[in-house]
């Protein structure tokens, strides 16, 4: 990927261990069932999304840029190249995470409203 794309890959990686210490700060201060922390796990997951999608579209421009440049076997078609170049485990896993955040959310909802009537 060069340079730029590992430099990008850390820039995301920091972050993602970033919002994970937040996360792990609020578990030890007993409060797991916040908006932030919903917000915190939304956050990694669309940064999972954005990164393999950077990974994927990167090595997609790569090979076409090389095709042009370079003496190469022909083109095995766009989907193919998708599905070879774009991670769907990784992409999964963010899903999971997004939909966990959604459920981190509902929770610190329920949690805000049962301490209102208490």
């Amino acid at each position: 990927m060069g340079f730029s794309g590992m430099v990008v890959g850390f820039g995301l990686l920091i972050w993602v261990f970033w919002l994970l210490r937040k996360i792990l700060v609020s578990l030890v201060a007993n409060q797991p069932l916040t908006e932030a922390n919903a917000r915190h796990f939304r956050n990694i997951g669309l940064l999972l999304v954005v990164g393999v999608a950077f990974q994927g579209f990167w090595r997609i421009f790569a090979y076409f840029y090389m095709q042009q440049h370079f003496q190469l076997p022909p083109s095995p078609g766009f989907f193919r190249l998708l599905r070879e170049h774009f991670e769907i485990m990784t992409i999964f896993y963010a899903l999971l995470i997004l939909l966990m955040a959604e459920v981190l959310r509902i929770g610190a909802e329920h949690r805000a409203d049962s301490e209102a009537v208490i």
